[in-house]
């Protein structure tokens, strides 16, 4: 028990803006990728991480820092990373929910705690970076074993966020959250929007509970261009990758994604407008002490952003 109690102390929310330098699907030919890679440009990718803390009513991060790197069109590193510290932001400042928001939509009862959003907020010469995370509990949630008496805790956690560029165009941004355990799988539910992106659009998940269930509703509000994904593993690679069997990403990404080109500025790619996304995932913990160093900082959150 007490290895699964230290398992649970790690418990991320891996929150992400990803505007990130990836490389895409083999080129078409042998010609056209040769073309790729003597035209390639540089783009200005970043992954900025923080831990969550709940205490008593109340979340906040602590931790925060950014990581970032120079990369090709192609996806290869072109610089060694470099790391700097982030202000950890007012715990008693209210973020500026903007026009999105991920937010209870039924009544809960006294075994459900919404606590209030944490922030992750980069601001440099290229752009803004934002990720809102909203962390929900659910005690007592539900009996998951027959002979036992203890009853499960629920973790439901929505994450919002985007960037802006002020210089540049963005090619990729999104967000993700996981537990960070790679040999068992706590994650009961998880929720993210794929195809044509709308110009607003919205998702619900609801806690399962046997007992008055609350429904969570996360939505935004973006100029409509290219289009929305999902996935177990970020589309970056990532140390968080490890444990996608818990995860769950969603992002934006430029239609030139999928085009042999590969994102070239000559090509007008990539967009100077906010895009951004909204994610959810719903974890359960059976036994009590996992609940509670998982509450305890437990959970980790990311931005990931490129733009060139």
């Amino acid at each position: 028990m007490a290895k699964l109690a230290r398992t649970a102390t790690r418990l991320t929310v891996v929150a992400a803006a990803l505007a990130a330098g990836v490389a895409l699907a083999p080129a078409a030919s042998a010609h056209s990728e040769k073309k790729d890679e003597g035209l390639a440009d540089i783009f200005n990718q970043s992954v900025n991480t923080g831990t969550l803390r709940i205490v008593g009513d109340r979340a906040f991060l602590v931790d925060l820092g950014s990581v970032t790197r120079t990369v090709d069109a192609l996806g290869r590193g072109l610089t060694s990373p470099s790391a700097v510290a982030l202000r950890v932001a007012d715990p008693d400042s209210t973020p500026q929910l903007g026009d999105y928001s991920c937010l209870p939509k039924t009544t809960g009862n006294k075994d459900f705690t919404a606590f209030k959003p944490v922030e992750i907020f980069q601001d440099n010469d290229k752009g803004r970076v934002q990720g809102l995370f909203f962390v929900y509990r659910q005690v007592n949630a539900r009996q998951v074993f027959a002979n036992s008496r203890v009853r499960s805790t629920q973790f439901e956690i929505c994450g919002v966020g985007g960037s802006d560029p002020s210089k540049g165009r963005t090619r990729k941004v999104g967000l993700g959250i996981t537990y960070p355990d790679a040999n068992s799988t706590y994650k009961i539910g998880q929720a993210w929007q794929t195809g044509a992106t709308p110009a607003n659009y919205t998702m619900n998940m609801e806690f399962k509970a046997e007992y008055k269930g609350v429904e969570i509703g996360g939505g935004i509000s973006q100029t409509p261009a290219s289009k929305l994904m999902g996935s177990i593993s970020t589309p970056v690679g990532s140390p968080v990758d490890h444990y996608a069997r818990n995860a769950v990403n969603a992002w934006w990404q430029d239609s030139c994604f999928d085009a042999w080109h590969r994102c070239h500025k000559w090509l007008g790619s990539g967009s100077k407008d906010f895009h951004g996304t909204v994610v959810q995932g719903l974890w359960e913990f059976n036994d009590p002490a996992q609940a509670a160093a998982a509450a305890s900082g437990g959970f980790r959150v990311s931005t990931f952003n490129d733009v060139r």
